[in-house]
């Protein structure tokens, strides 16, 4: 990505060579430089580097270098409260906004306590009743919480609030905010039915819009 740095991994055949000095010459320096052996990130686009033997130009390996426009997490998509029954086991999702941001993987902080039980990729365990937070974090270190109610008795939703109305753009996603009464109800309850899907794609309580229109 722009302003990243890698680092380059050099292997000389035959492996016990002793003359080990080379040149190494990127097509366009605009794009990616090369410093000792740190690969420097500078603007979008696609050029190459070449290393060759000082003593023998004919000897020599090219690289494609592709730098991609980095792409900034605005959010993470986290339901606000997860509510579970005792011994109860479920994989939490969350999602990056936007879609095509650079760094769009999620990790858990692991945690276990005498309520719940939860591992780096999410898989979160009930141990008894009472409540407790958990986190969700990308490389780039934006974070999100979520309050983990396990309850022995779980209500039934008697009431659902929602935006009546959405504007977007077409490509834009959008974290769908949603409320459930009572709190105590379990998530999963919950059905989402699209009216047209090919105007939007909805997926872990994210709404993309693929096509201008209204439904």
């Amino acid at each position: 990505y722009e302003g990243e740095q890698r680092y380059l991994s050099l292997a000389f055949t035959p492996a016990f060579a002793t003359d080990r000095n080379y040149n190494i010459e990127v097509a366009d320096t605009s794009i990616a430089d090369v410093v000792g052996l740190t690969v420097f990130g500078l603007k979008e686009g696609v050029t190459t580097a070449t290393i060759s033997s000082t003593s023998n130009s004919s000897v020599s390996a090219t690289i494609t270098i592709t730098v991609k426009k980095f792409v900034a997490a605005r959010e993470i998509s986290l339901p606000t409260v997860i509510t579970m029954s005792p011994e109860e086991t479920k994989t939490i999702s969350a999602a990056v906004l936007p879609t095509n941001a650079s760094y769009n993987e999620v990790f858990f902080n692991e945690k276990e306590d005498n309520v719940i039980r939860l591992s780096a990729n999410g898989e979160l365990t009930a141990l008894a009743e009472g409540t407790s937070i958990i986190t969700a974090y990308t490389k780039g270190g934006l974070k999100a919480s979520s309050v983990v109610v396990v309850t022995a008795s779980v209500a039934a939703i008697t009431d659902i609030q929602v935006p009546e109305r959405i504007e977007m753009k077409v490509g834009d996603s959008v974290s769908v905010s949603y409320k459930v009464v009572p709190a105590t109800s379990l998530i999963s309850q919950l059905n989402w039915t699209i009216e047209d899907e090919e105007m939007i794609s909805f997926d872990n309580g994210v709404v993309k819009a693929v096509k201008a229109g209204s439904t």
